[in-house]
């Protein structure tokens, strides 16, 4: 299959040799001579001709004429391995004795391209790269044989390059110059091939390697693919791929069969993790795993303002800064494990377990502190401490503060909050609550509940940060909640105003989702900004400073309508049947980055107000329209959030049943009858916007024809 600039689209079919389809007709060019051997044996010159490589030689095809190109007598037969048309209009052929030949637009004589000639072999593969050089895959390994930006210049005296090359097949150039290669063990990434020397073969030790251990159907894999999107398509011997970038990166942890994980960030990228199961474990940015096994498990953690990390489980309470940790004593009589911990100010350590009970220690000695807080029985809440040294602690129906030597109270308004508080998170003068019910912030004495564009958002929520850049993460059972700076601005200043939120989940690469309510917090921020979640089946991070986006507005396409259940033959001119009660309108957006988060919206103007919300649903359903012109438009989105405004639109008109002549008479007999019996005034008249379209002489009317008006009643016959 080739696609052609005029918009048709070539075929390679064994019986009918080579077919056009366009503007929806088939043209069949039946001579055998010009059909491609192979993938990839077509290509279109900028006078509209093919070449073609075929079986028995080199061919172009043009106004219908299959012809062979016999250059000179040293010019090879036989069946090219590869051809390019590169963006100059230049021709590159690759032959299976290793001759290398170049074809400039408005030439006529083929000339040798000493570099990238020799070897010869069974397969050859040519790629122009996005810096304009020619690249080329054969048995002497994947090479830039060219340099640019004229790649028919040959670089004066290039040193021949001695290293034995990998065994590549086909390959191709991401639009930033990346490539990805395909070979008998996998498909490998290389990031940068500006390092390569004109002849140097490529090395897989260079690159990512992506085989069946990573998730690839199989290793053989001969077709690659790099959408408009960037998203790469991989055709296997055992299926089509698809590799995208995703949102979130994960880490490798120890095997454990408990997944409700504590978190807090450490130290240059390195991140503290822990379980029922797991002891308090520090895993640096390279990978490596520490293990402090004395600690037995870890079910909070936290890292507190001055830079120590705190761990509790098994009833017992461990710091440390860095090197092993310390024990520190239990509050006596509790014997259970601390479910928050915070230093204050003064190096004072305030714990909240699962008791519920919350303490602080001076010193040695602990002191309880629930009453004097003003904890209801049996309620746990939430506590953590700021970058000042303040603890906050929020219950069902206040907020308190602990400055360092006195507490702040601020109840909530009307006496309850209604989230079922599970974390805080604090930045700045920014006190973040979240829980079951939502997001509260408190700021400057006031409390605001957070409202939602999408009604679906946030879920239960046991984890929240305010990054620098002024976005709010939200981590919870559904998913994680991204909103915007600009609309966290515009809520501040307007509580009623309902936010956009970005959502991640699986399908960006998110693990899993978070517990519904401990380990909590499930989402911590690092000194360098990066953010840590934690799921039920493992950890993930992720720079917000630094996630790619697809900027790319899917293209809409209106795809079909039905009429009452009736398919319409075509969207042109088109009008609905008569006595059409029930319209349904299919449309589509072509996005295959993330297919499944592509959302819609669509109008019917005259009958729709404003623009509904369809989701990711791909159908308009409307009844009872009456008569008229209508006008349909419909926009998308993509996967994060990239509308096409302009849409797609379908004009089409309704008209009502058209009745026989002969019917008149019977709807004015009628309204005179009204008239007589009802005693009331009435008016017949011509229905306005009925008969407009009606040509002069018409036999037939366009229903419901007269209207008879009885006290405000409008009454149709048909």
């Amino acid at each position: 299959m080739f696609l052609s600039s005029s918009g048709g689209v070539w075929l390679t079919t064994r019986s009918h040799g080579l077919l056009l389809w366009k503007d929806n007709r088939v043209t069949n060019y039946p001579d055998p001579r010009c059909v491609p051997a192979a993938e990839n044996g077509i290509v279109e010159d900028r006078d509209g001709a093919l070449w073609i490589a075929a079986s028995s030689g080199l061919f172009r095809l043009k106004n219908g004429n299959c012809e062979q190109i016999h250059n000179d007598p040293a010019f090879p037969g036989g069946f090219p391995l590869a051809i390019l048309m590169d963006r100059a209009g230049t021709l590159w052929v690759k032959w299976p004795t290793g001759a290398f030949y170049f074809l400039k637009f408005g030439e006529h004589k083929f000339k040798r391209f000493s570099s990238g000639e020799g070897v010869g072999g069974e397969y050859a593969f040519l790629k122009q790269a996005p810096d304009g050089s020619i690249w080329l895959s054969d048995a002497g390994g994947l090479r830039r044989v060219t340099g640019y930006p004229d790649p028919t210049k040959l670089i004066a005296g290039p040193e021949k390059i001695r290293k034995p090359p990998c065994g590549f097949g086909n390959f191709t150039f991401t639009p930033k110059g990346a490539l990805w290669a395909a070979s008998g063990q996998g498909v490998y990434h290389f990031k940068n091939v500006e390092q390569y020397k004109v002849g140097e073969p490529l090395s897989t030790a260079d690159a990512e390697a992506f085989t069946v251990n990573q998730g690839l159907s199989s290793s053989v894999a001969p077709a690659l693919l790099i959408d408009r999107e960037g998203t790469v398509w991989i055709g296997t011997n055992s299926g089509l791929d698809q590799l995208r970038r995703n949102v979130f990166s994960t880490i490798a942890m120890p095997t454990t069969t408990d997944h409700q994980f504590a978190i807090a960030a450490g130290d240059d990228g390195s991140v503290w993790v822990g379980n029922r199961e797991q002891p308090l474990t520090h895993i640096g940015k390279d990978g490596h795993v520490q293990v402090f096994g004395k600690t037995h498990q870890s079910i909070a953690i936290r890292r507190a303002f001055e830079g120590s990390v705190w761990s509790s489980g098994d009833a017992r309470l461990w710091w440390t800064t860095g090197g092993d940790p310390s024990p520190v004593a239990s509050p006596p009589g509790d014997i259970r494990s601390a479910t928050d911990i915070a230093v204050d100010r003064n190096h004072e350590l305030w714990i909240t377990t699962f008791t519920p009970d919350s303490y602080h220690r001076v010193g040695t000695t602990w002191t309880k502190v629930t009453e004097a807080l003003g904890r209801k029985p049996g309620v746990i809440g939430a506590m953590a401490g700021d970058s000042d040294g303040n603890i906050w602690f929020a219950f069902s129906n206040k907020l308190v503060k602990w400055d360092g030597g006195a507490y702040h109270r601020f109840s909530f308004p009307d006496g309850n909050l209604n989230i079922s508080v599970a974390v805080v998170a604090v930045r700045g003068s920014h006190i973040w609550l979240g829980g079951a019910g939502g997001v509260v912030l408190f700021s400057h004495g006031r409390f605001q509940l957070m409202h939602w564009e999408d009604e679906g958002n946030p879920g239960r929520v046991s984890g929240l940060v305010e990054t620098e850049a002024g976005e709010l993460w939200a981590n919870g059972t559904s998913g994680v909640i991204r909103v915007p700076a600009d609309d966290l601005k515009k809520w501040r200043n307007d509580s009623e105003y309902g936010v956009s939120a970005d959502r991640f989940d699986l399908k960006d690469g998110l693990p899993g989702f978070s517990e519904e309510r401990w380990p909590e917090p499930s989402l911590v921020e690092s000194s360098s900004g990066v953010l840590w979640f934690a799921t039920n089946k493992g950890i993930a991070w992720v720079d917000p400073a630094n996630i790619s986006t697809n900027a790319l507005p899917p293209p809409v396409l209106i795809r079909s309508v039905r009429a009452n259940g009736r398919q319409a033959g075509s969207l042109t001119n088109l009008a609905l049947p008569p006595r059409t009660t029930d319209l349904q309108i299919g449309y589509t957006a072509l996005s295959l980055a993330v297919p499944e988060k592509v959302r819609f919206r669509y109008r019917l103007e005259g009958v729709d107000t404003d623009w509904q919300d369809a989701g990711t649903r791909r159908e308009a359903f409307y009844t009872g329209l009456g008569p008229g012109k209508y006008h349909f438009r419909v926009i998308a989105c993509n996967n994060d959030g990239a509308w096409n405004e302009e849409g797609a639109r379908l004009d089409f008109k309704y008209r009502a049943h058209v009745v026989p002549d002969d019917l008149v008479p019977r709807a004015l007999r009628a309204c005179f009858l009204h008239a007589a019996l009802d005693r009331f005034s009435t008016a017949c008249s011509p229905v306005a916007g009925e008969r407009e379209d009606i040509p002069r002489g018409s036999r037939n009317y366009a229903g419901p024809g007269f209207r008879c008006r009885r006290q405000g009643q409008s009454h149709f016959y048909e």
